[in-house]
Formats: structure tokens, sequence, C-alpha cells
């Protein structure tokens, strides 16, 4: 094969891998909601996204129909790193037209601050509506906050 060919052909791989890169990480963006001193930070992914043994650590069970909420709240000044603070956290998901359910919500603790998860079961192509109410353990007001994902798993 002539080297033009090959070049050609590791700058298309190339640009496939790089594509398929920014793809999983808009997948993995993590959003937030400024809230005061407060930033609020969630996300919804397939728990087949996971690393194996993040999931095993945490006793998730890996599959493209497992859908993960992440939660976080993070105290300190918007243009600061801040620190993640115990919550309590009530969730909600609704696919448009369809009722509400509640995703139970747990807590993770590890060196780097303290976190919350839930987990529920995800269809292709399906749109779900996230209601988050985070309740600061240190304040007497609820902050709540909404997100939609749709989710991919074929």
């Amino acid at each position: 094969m002539p080297i033009g060919r090959v070049l050609f052909a590791v700058a298309v791989a190339v640009a496939v891998a790089g594509a398929a890169l920014i793809a999983s990480a808009a997948v993995l963006a993590e959003t937030s909601t400024r809230v005061g001193d407060y930033s609020i930070q969630h996300n919804a992914i397939t728990t087949d996204m996971l690393d194996p043994q993040v999931a095993e650590a945490n006793g998730i069970l890996r599959s493209r129909f497992r859908g993960m909420l992440h939660v976080a709240l993070i105290k300190g000044p918007a243009d600061t790193k801040g620190r993640s603070i115990a919550t309590g956290v009530e969730a909600r998901a609704s696919a448009p037209g369809s009722e509400a359910s509640r995703v139970p919500m747990r807590e993770i603790r590890t060196e780097s601050g303290v976190s919350y998860i839930g987990e529920f079961p995800v269809k292709d192509r399906q749109i779900l509506v996230f209601e988050i109410e985070v309740t600061p353990e240190e304040a007497a007001e609820t902050f709540r906050v909404s997100m939609e994902q749709q989710f991919f798993v074929d």
C-alpha cells in the first residue's frame, strides 16, 4: 500500500477516535446550578460508562440499561473550588407525559468529599426529566434544580 494511503487511513482513524472521545466527554459532562454560596453539581449517565472497579467498589451494577444520577453540593464562592458538604437529597425522574417516580439516593464518601447517587432503569432514546431537591445540613432552606437527559443504549 502506498505511504499516502497509509497516512490517510491513520488520519481517518485518529479523527474518528478523537470524535468518539469528544462525544464521550460531552456525555459525561457535569452540569451545575449556582444558588448563593452553593453549587449543585448534577449529571446522569448509564452505568456501563463507569470504570468496573469504581462500580464494584460502590455496589453499582454496570449496564447500558441502568442509569445513575450523581449529585454533589459544593460550598464556596463561585470563583473557587469550594468543598463538598453533606446534604439531604431527594430526586424524582419522569419521562415527558408520565408520572414521576422517586430515585432512591445514597451517600458516597471518599477522600475528596461526599456525593450522592441513585440508580434507575433506562430505555434506548428515553428522555428523563429529573427534579432534585437539596437541603444542606447546615442550612434550613431547600434548593430545587431540574435537568433533562436523553439516554442511548444501542
